[in-house]
């Protein structure tokens, strides 16, 4: 992709951007300005994260207003996807992959891209073959 890899954005990393006292904060915030890449999210990360920010109406509003100002694209899942899902939540039930997690490594098997975990750790969803 011009500009850099997209990087998939899960809730932690949100939740860590908008909320100054998160122990991820600061990485998160230095890792943000250094990405030259698209940033993508999916919807269910975005919910995830308006709820554990929920106690600060400012951190809200900032991502809201983020997500609208466009630096971070949202993919849309589509049905056909959900099948895939499925598949992941099943074949990762004894792992701490929930829906979220498995929304994402779908539509990064589906896209072909990058995905920054909650962990901060790049990792490479393969496509499958």
């Amino acid at each position: 992709m011009p500009g850099g890899a997209a990087i998939f954005v899960d809730t932690g990393p949100l939740v860590a951007i908008f909320d100054a006292d998160d122990m991820h904060h600061e990485i998160c915030a230095a890792t943000l300005k250094r990405i030259r890449g698209p940033l993508l999210t999916v919807w269910p990360a975005v919910t995830e994260a308006m709820y554990l920010l929920s106690f600060s109406e400012a951190a809200c509003e900032r991502l809201l207003s983020w997500l609208e100002s466009g630096p971070l694209a949202v993919l849309e899942l589509r049905i056909a996807d959900l099948k895939r899902v499925g598949e992941l939540l099943a074949k990762y039930r004894d792992l701490p992959m929930d829906f979220t997690d498995a929304v994402i490594v779908s539509l990064a098997e589906r896209e072909i891209i990058w995905r920054l975990s909650a962990r901060l750790l790049p990792t490479c969803c393969q496509p499958r073959g």
